[in-house]
């Protein structure tokens, strides 16, 4: 899909006649929560775990741990979840990440970004970005080191399109390259990976 000649989304579509989405709301409240439990990711994950979503744990890591490093303030309830079989209802698994688009200072000027970033009046899926990736327990699958070189083909990325200028795209990368270091370094403070 395109607007004013600028692509907005190039991904194939994760749903059709025959898969449907259900977003995490409804996911969430298949159990009601508990009131002294207070901890929503767990119980996204028992709920998911319950309805026979493998990986989920692991899944909505590697979600987090991409929204905290590309800043992405929109998630939320209805834009993550799993997929179904929409004749049988039987559960395929989680659904692709998608929706980032409010990510990476998507509407600040050059001289806004830097770290620590402005709050945003967003909601986030969990808890904060930052206390989001202090949710991950098990970082196993992640090697900071296969990031090395991302900032700076992003920045490449970003100066491929015409109305990023140049200091907006030095500055982006720079705040990518500052959180790819902060997950490595926190992965290898876990003692896990």
């Amino acid at each position: 899909m395109y607007e004013e000649d600028e692509p907005v989304c190039i991904c194939p579509n994760m749903t059709d006649t025959n898969i449907e989405f259900v977003e995490a709301i409804r996911v969430y409240y298949t159990k009601e929560p508990s009131y002294f439990e207070n901890n929503k990711f767990k119980h996204y994950c028992n709920c998911a775990i319950a309805l026979g979503v493998n990986n989920i744990v692991m899944i909505l890591e590697q979600m987090m741990l991409l929204d905290y490093l590309i800043l992405n303030h929109d998630r939320h309830f209805k834009n993550f979840g799993i997929l179904r079989d929409s004749q049988t209802l039987k559960i395929i698994g989680a659904a692709p990440v998608f929706d980032n688009g409010s990510s990476l200072f998507h509407e600040d000027r050059a001289d806004a970004i830097k770290l620590p970033e402005k709050p945003k009046m967003r909601s986030e899926c969990f808890d904060t970005l930052d206390n989001q990736l202090k949710l991950i327990k098990d970082w196993s699958w992640f090697n900071g080191l296969k990031l090395e070189g991302i900032s700076a083909i992003s920045k490449e990325l970003l100066l491929s399109v015409d109305s990023v200028e140049k200091k907006r795209a030095e500055k982006i990368a720079d705040v990518l390259e500052k959180r790819i270091e902060t997950a490595h370094l926190t992965s290898l403070q876990t003692g896990i990976c």
